[in-house]
């Protein structure tokens, strides 16, 4: 029943027989010209770029093609020394998690002893035994090794439902196939181990430039810490303290840039459009909020806005944060005591049907030497005082939303930004919760992903809780609705009863802070009470559009009454209240953000 194959030599020759018998599993397996266009098919999968699963997929297809087999499987070793099937064609879903121990099995022999194993009928053989997915019908069955450098790294088996041996030219051929299977597998194992590599000394890297900028941040800050400690020692006034509280709040204002450039780098979040953005009343904002900075440099701001420009349907937090930076960027780009200029520029692209952005400064330029490095994560030309990620996070932005960031300089003159971007932002990856956004029942053309929206209360007890259970009930088809609290005061049983009395079972939910959900990667956060608005913390601004809405403390409002009854209503209006408003989102969140 067992026949073990001498596996084929380095340099010894295949020799393979034409055949004109009828039985087509020896026709296909004896032709040489179609097992050479299998290998080279094969031997195609090394210059692959898909990952290791995808290209084993493709391995046993074309095997199963070539055999003329129902069934063909790939098992790797994995470093516990068992054997998974990590590919295979012709099982079904339930039997195709199979492993094996060293030893166990056929494939687990095969991976022992290293010898290809051919059976005219599997289930006859005592090894067939400790399968866990074991085929009840008789089959042939071959199995072979996957070598690489003499190491087994695998093994390589097929089978079909005939009772029939295999002829000495398909085993070989088996044997081929697996050989060459085996070198695909190593190269991709290769390129991943330098991927990973590469991936590690490149955090490394950044681990060293972040840790560099922090410590003289930190270096300039102690400094000016220690003359604060002394010249509160000596009872000085508060003109002679004030230079080193100004270091110190410099040293804090570049930490808080530092991490926001960093999270704003390193989220994969998807643009989330407005209906209707004006673009120029965006740049002329970004405008106004850096003035300050420009005149301290003695920097003056142009603005040359096209008018009128059509709506957008962009991200705006995402395309001010864009022209924040470049033009944060033009300002300090200015040589101290030049006279500066910088041009803040609009345009309608009617032939791309999209807008244009520049902005233009007559500072330094860019040096060559530099230009094919700016926007390299950590690469900065502004030596101490830049952290080298905000140009890369501002073209990553800008090409989240189908647009490009490009530039052009001379040394000496200057320097112009050019931010295109289309009139309606297009995500660059598929997500499986999209929807369709309704409108007082009718569909719109409009097609947005769900929404991650957090509602924060002071306590995360009462009003911030209904609002979530609400908006789990009525809008989870377009949200993901989140709730917490500066601080966790607990659920609120009564809370808890009125929501229930309309059908809205909040009993589940759970108190927690607004650092319980830091993981979430929030589109809106909406403000349900004036102490909530005026502590939202900072991290959390950063990463979120803010909304306050606020309602009224049922608590506080039951306080004024006596009866539990009355009580109770206080409890019930404000749900009512919450209800209402919810059901206006996610449209209300866009309008209450141009206001």
């Amino acid at each position: 029943m067992l026949k073990a194959f001498r596996p084929m030599r380095r340099r010894e020759r295949i020799s393979i027989r034409m055949t004109t018998s009828r039985d087509s599993q020896a026709a296909i397996t004896d032709s040489p010209d179609l097992l050479i266009r299998t290998m080279l098919e094969i031997s195609d999968l090394v210059g692959s770029t898909d990952d290791l699963d995808n290209v084993l997929k493709q391995m046993v297809r074309i095997t199963a093609d070539l055999m003329q087999m129902p069934i063909v499987s790939i098992y790797l070793m994995e470093a516990d020394g068992v054997l998974r099937r990590r590919s295979n064609v012709g099982l079904s879903e339930h039997l195709q998690q199979a492993t094996f121990k060293l030893g166990e099995g056929i494939p687990g022999w095969v991976a022992i002893h290293g010898e290809t194993v051919a059976l005219t009928d599997v289930t006859r053989d005592p090894r067939y035994g400790p399968n866990p997915v074991a085929l009840k019908e008789p089959h042939a069955y071959i199995c072979v090794p996957l070598r690489v450098r003499g190491q087994v790294i695998g093994v390589m088996s097929a089978g079909r439902m005939a009772v029939k041996a295999y002829t000495s030219n398909q085993c070989r051929a088996f044997e081929t196939i697996s050989r060459m299977a085996a070198l695909v597998i190593e190269k991709h194992r290769v390129q991943a181990e330098n991927a990973r590599a590469q991936h590690l000394a490149g955090v490394a890297v950044s681990l060293s430039e972040i840790a560099h900028y922090v410590k003289n941040v930190v270096f300039a800050a102690r400094i000016a810490e220690s003359g604060l400690d002394r010249a509160l020692d000596r009872g000085e006034s508060s003109e002679r303290l004030r230079p080193s509280w100004t270091t110190i709040k410099r040293a804090n204002q570049k930490i808080h840039k530092l991490v926001d450039d960093m999270l704003n780098y390193a989220r994969d979040k998807e643009p989330v459009p407005e209906r209707a953005l004006d673009l120029n009343a965006l740049v002329s904002s970004v405008a106004d909020d850096l003035r300050y900075h420009a005149e301290k440099h003695g920097v003056h701001v142009a603005l040359e806005l096209d008018e009128p420009l059509p709506t957008a349907r962009l991200d705006a937090s995402m395309v001010y944060d864009v022209v924040m930076n470049l033009l944060c960027n033009a300002i300090d780009a200015i040589p101290e005591k030049a006279r500066g200029h910088v041009v803040l520029r609009s345009t309608h692209l009617p032939e791309q049907n999209g807008l244009r952005i520049e902005v233009e400064d007559n500072g330094t330029g860019i040096p060559e030497a530099v230009q094919k490095k700016l926007f390299t994560l950590f690469f900065s030309t502004k030596g101490e005082r830049g952290t080298g990620i905000g140009l890369a996070a501002s073209r990553k932005a800008v090409e989240k939303q189908g647009g490009s960031l490009t530039f052009t300089t001379v040394e000496g003159k200057g320097t112009r930004f050019v931010v295109d971007l289309p009139l309606s932002c297009r995500s660059t990856r598929h997500d499986p919760d999209l929807v369709t956004c309704a409108r007082g029942g009718t569909a719109t053309k409009d097609v947005l992903r769900k929404l991650n929206i957090l509602f924060l209360c002071t306590g995360n007890s009462c009003r911030s809780q209904m609002a979530e259970g609400w908006a789990r009930e009525l809008k989870g088809n377009v949200m993901h609705a989140y709730s917490a609290g500066i601080e966790s005061h607990g659920l609120n049983s009564r809370a808890v009863e009125v929501m229930s009395e309309a059908g809205v079972d909040i009993s589940g939910q759970a108190s927690k802070t607004v650092d319980e959900v830091k993981a979430v990667d929030f589109d809106y956060v909406i403000t349900v009470c004036g102490h909530a608005n005026e502590t939202c913390p900072m991290w959390l601004q950063g990463r979120a559009k803010v909304v306050h809405v606020g309602f009224d403390d049922p608590p506080r409002l039951a306080e004024t009454v006596e009866t539990d009854e009355a009580k109770l209503n206080c409890y019930r209006r404000v749900r009512d209240a919450i209800r209402a408003f919810v059901e206006t989102l996610p449209e209300a969140l866009t309008e209450e953000c141009r206001k």
